[in-house]
């Protein structure tokens, strides 16, 4: 290596590959499930890696032992300690605490957003929820337009996976149109980009209290974004939600598509590996999802999409050294809650071929189980469909707080 390493194609692999080993060598071990988690069942200390920062937790005396050495080892920047005094900013997301607990906000990358798409706030109109109504102009955008779509719309995808799920559903809609950017699309983002700024300051939030618990739940909207590029394909959400913290969301359209049945492969095979991520079929022969009138079935697929994420989410927790999860998670809809438990004889849902893995893990107790909550409780209702001001607010006040940041944190 005769150039610059840092910042070289190479540079990554080379310097996991010589950090990893290092940690591992200081009797952690490596998750399998999320390569960049390392736990020391002996200290209790848990390390995260992202590039070249390194974030420990655990008893005092033993994150000090560990920062010590590592500093013998490489040339480190001082250790920065989280404590009411000192929050800590990485890569645009604010962590602090106080007396109520600790916050995530993004109030800071949401000033930057603003600042670098060179818009000016004295303009804004207050708006409550960060989508109010299809994308029906799909007027083309000039090229300057184009490019102002593109970076305000991966900006706020920024925001809807890090520390605001109250965006995700508005950036999956938004996002189905950079391929080909237009008017409606454009008033869609501006209209987020206002919700983010007059809502900067909302927070994710645990509390201090030790007695937290998961709580699990999906949901999904038959065929109910009418908008054309979307070819009424069903949206699915889902939830994982730890104490008062959501830990795991997501808002997604499925492939299922109402122009037409996806070719068969010339061989039957199961397309769900839940442990490797797929989608499920009512048949082992499709490639892909297909279009379904049960509004039963789509919820089933939801689960079942869902289960997966969380099956994932458990394998990482207990690699962190809190144990597994257990998986119930609540829908809606009744019917789909009787497939999982292989109780329904007669239905819409009978063309599902239940010999699949999918269908089996869905059933299977010692996976997971399905139980119902009220629409109204569902929480997962806020990824699948616009809403109004009113339902909206309920359900995003029950994951989110108002926390303003620290003076000191403010004024950074």
């Amino acid at each position: 290596q005769w150039g610059v390493l840092y910042g070289s194609c190479s540079a990554p692999r080379r310097w996991q590959e010589t950090l990893h080993p290092w940690i591992e060598t200081q009797d952690f071990v490596a998750g399998k499930n999320e390569q960049c988690i390392f736990y020391n069942s002996k200290t209790k200390v848990l390390v995260a890696t992202y590039t070249d920062d390194i974030i420990a937790r655990g008893p005092a005396e033993a994150v000090v032992s560990f920062m010590t050495t590592l500093a013998k080892r490489f040339h480190c920047k001082p250790p920065r300690y989280f404590t009411e005094a000192t929050p800590l900013d990485h890569l645009g997301m604010m962590f602090f605490m106080n007396e109520r607990g600790v916050f995530l906000s993004m109030e800071h990358y949401i000033a930057t957003m603003i600042h670098n798409l060179k818009l000016d706030t004295s303009t804004f109109r207050k708006c409550r929820t960060p989508i109010s109504a299809p994308i029906d102009d799909y007027t083309s955008l000039s090229e300057d337009e184009s490019a102002f779509f593109m970076s305000g719309t991966g900006m706020i995808g920024w925001l809807a996976v890090t520390g605001r799920p109250d965006l995700k559903y508005a950036h999956s809609r938004i996002s189905q149109h950079l391929a080909s950017p237009n008017v409606g699309a454009l008033k869609a983002l501006m209209h987020a980009i206002r919700y983010s700024h007059f809502t900067r300051d909302f927070c994710l939030h645990q509390s201090h209290d030790d007695s937290a618990n998961w709580s699990m739940s999906c949901d999904s909207d038959q065929s109910g974004n009418t908008e054309v590029q979307n070819r009424r394909r069903s949206q699915m959400g889902y939830l994982a939600i730890f104490g008062s913290a959501p830990i795991v969301w997501g808002s997604k359209a499925s492939t299922v598509q109402f122009d037409g049945w996806t070719e068969l492969s010339s061989t039957a095979q199961v397309r769900l590996d839940l442990t490797s991520g797929g989608v499920p079929v009512c048949h082992p022969e499709m490639d892909d999802l297909h279009p379904d009138m049960s509004s039963a079935a789509a919820e089933v697929y939801a689960a079942s999409i869902a289960l997966a994420e969380f099956l994932h989410l458990s394998y990482i927790n207990d690699e962190m050294g809190y144990g597994t999860i257990p998986i119930v998670i609540g829908v809606d809809n009744s019917t789909a809650i009787a497939f999982s438990e292989n109780s329904t004889k007669r239905s819409k849902m009978r063309h599902i071929d239940c010999r699949q893995l999918w269908v089996q893990a869905l059933r299977n107790r010692k996976l997971c189980k399905l139980i119902k909550v009220g629409t109204e409780e569902n929480l997962s209702d806020m990824f699948t469909k616009i809403l109004g001001p009113i339902r909206f607010e309920q359900l995003r006040d029950q994951m989110m707080v108002r926390e303003p940041l620290p003076t000191a944190s403010a004024a950074a």
